[in-house]
């Protein structure tokens, strides 16, 4: 299921309780209300990470070569690859036989990756690009973007939809952790409403912007075939 299916299936969920026909107290319909939106936070995350693996599956089976990836993507892998060394050896007294070892220029899995004529299989995976930033705030998906390739999605994004998304983004996650930490919120379904059609668009633009950056730097080929799936 893509995301827009999945905002589909939330928003007829909440519309269809949301009738006065409905013979269920207001308690039970703001349940609803609030689980719609902690599920299309849950949507979104899921959005990330799946994009992300299609991606990097069109890569793999497309054959591409090392250059149909960022610079930002391979620097990225190779400093998250290298970090934990150097702050084992930083801070936690490893000889220099064992971090030369470890960071040996012998070592394929972590040097092929500058090699630009080499043929990409699965030198970085997804789940490092993502790692530590699949929770949907702004900044982790500006960093999350920034590993793609695009250094403030949020500035390119704003700019040609019109719009502050930055600001979508915060207010949605704003119920969302109100929902989730705080007492419990009173929801209308104008309210969710707002927040499927926000989250949406957000998702929309985003996934405009990556198509546009996926094309001109790697190539429509590498682009997954079904768009932002699930």
């Amino acid at each position: 299921m893509d995301f827009e299916q999945k905002v589909e299936e939330l928003s007829n969920l909440a519309q269809v309780i949301s009738y006065k026909k409905v013979k269920i107290s207001y308690s039970h319909k703001n349940l609803i209300f609030l689980s719609t939106v902690v599920l299309l936070s849950a949507a979104l995350e899921e959005y990330f990470r799946c994009f992300v693996d299609d991606l990097f599956y069109r890569f793999k089976v497309g054959s591409a070569p090392m250059t149909a990836l960022h610079p930002n993507t391979r620097t990225y892998a190779i400093l998250s690859r290298q970090q934990e060394a150097y702050r084992t050896f930083l801070f936690k007294n490893m000889g220099e036989i064992e971090i030369m070892n470890r960071l040996s220029i012998s070592r394929k899995v972590l040097y092929e990756i500058l090699d630009d004529n080499a043929e990409y299989t699965n030198h970085i995976t997804a789940k490092e690009i993502v790692q530590g930033k699949k929770y949907p705030n702004t900044r982790n998906i500006k960093i999350l973007y920034n590993r793609l390739g695009i250094s403030d999605i949020f500035a390119v994004i704003n700019k040609k939809g019109h719009k502050d998304y930055r600001t979508l983004i915060d207010s949605f996650l704003d119920i969302r952790t109100t929902i989730s930490h705080a007492s419990p919120m009173s929801l209308t379904i104008l309210d969710v409403r707002r927040c499927l059609s926000d989250i949406n668009d957000v998702v929309n633009r985003l996934d405009r912007e990556m198509y546009s950056h996926c094309c001109k730097y790697s190539g429509i080929q590498y682009w997954p075939q079904n768009g932002s799936r699930m």
